[in-house]
């Protein structure tokens, strides 16, 4: 058994030799058909010095995607009696914890959580159930582990894209409360039919469509009976982040909202103000660190509606 082992190892070494030396032949010969191509690319990329931001550098980035805002004080809300999840919500809101996905700080990744709802379900449901009963989000899950991502063809190497780490924990927890909220939403009339953006079912080619139809519709008549259509686009500037907690909490009331829906949404936004970063250590600013998750169903679809 050792010796077919060696053999198979020594046979793999030996046509991993082979593909390289192959590629490196392919290159060689790019090289003189195109001078600019792939082999360039490479070798200036090799030898293109690449300096880390500094620790100063990086807090400035952090203050610039996370802006300071004031602290909300809202007044507390008596939310009476709410149903509780059932175990069938709880499996539905795991199968959306997709594996493969980095864990948040305390380093249980969404197979593990994943696992727990099949092993201890009673166990998962009590405790979201009692969270839930009391319009909490607990503070521990709304802790994030930063992580700077450079953003690609950028020339300016402090363009970054910031990604928010969050417990997977938290994660199920907004699963299950996002699908409640989207419930009492449809209750409500539900949506505009004009809204593509956070929409299940609907995409960017969706919306594309219908601005086609739009101006297929307004240049259909005859000459000089032709209704005028113009097009105009707003690129929001780290929406994400700058979504305001104020009117969020606004826009629940609007729309006649159920008790329960506005106080877990003020506790899902209060005190959500820490990062942990492995360069900066922890600090602290007034940013929106949460998951998307929940965020697409209590802030744009509302203030859009």
């Amino acid at each position: 058994m050792e010796r077919v082992s060696a053999q198979a190892r020594k046979r793999l070494k030996k046509e991993i030799r082979a593909a390289k030396a192959k590629a490196w032949e392919k290159l060689q010969e790019s090289v003189e058909n195109d001078p600019w191509g792939k082999g360039y690319r490479i070798a200036t990329g090799k030898f293109q010095k690449k300096t880390p931001l500094s620790l100063e550098e990086r807090r400035e980035a952090v203050a610039k995607l996370f802006p300071i805002r004031p602290i909300a004080e809202w007044p507390r809300v008596e939310i009476g009696a709410v149903e509780p999840f059932t175990t069938d919500e709880l499996r539905a809101a795991a199968l959306k914890l997709r594996p493969g996905k980095a864990p948040g700080p305390d380093g249980i990744p969404p197979e593990v959580i994943r696992l727990l709802v099949e092993v201890v379900p009673r166990t998962l449901l009590s405790l979201m159930n009692g969270l839930f009963a009391a319009a909490r989000f607990p503070d521990e899950w709304k802790r994030a582990k930063l992580v700077l991502i450079p953003k690609a063809k950028s020339v300016d190497r402090k363009k970054l894209r910031p990604i928010c780490l969050l417990d997977c924990l938290g994660k199920l927890y907004e699963h299950l409360i996002r699908k409640r909220l989207l419930e009492e939403l449809e209750q409500r009339g539900g949506l505009s039919d004009s809204q593509f953006g956070f929409r299940e079912g609907r995409s960017t080619v969706d919306a594309t469509q219908e601005v086609m139809k739009f101006a297929k519709v307004a240049n259909s008549g005859s000459w000089g009976r032709k209704d005028f259509c113009a097009l105009t686009t707003v690129d929001v500037a780290n929406a994400f982040n700058s979504a305001s907690w104020q009117r969020i909490v606004e826009a629940l009331h609007h729309k006649n909202m159920p008790p329960w829906t506005i106080a877990i949404v003020q506790d899902y936004l209060r005190d959500r103000d820490r990062f942990s970063d492995r360069l900066c250590g922890t600090f602290y600013t007034m940013a929106f660190s949460g998951s998307r998750c929940l965020w697409e169903r209590s802030s744009s679809p509302l203030q859009m509606t």
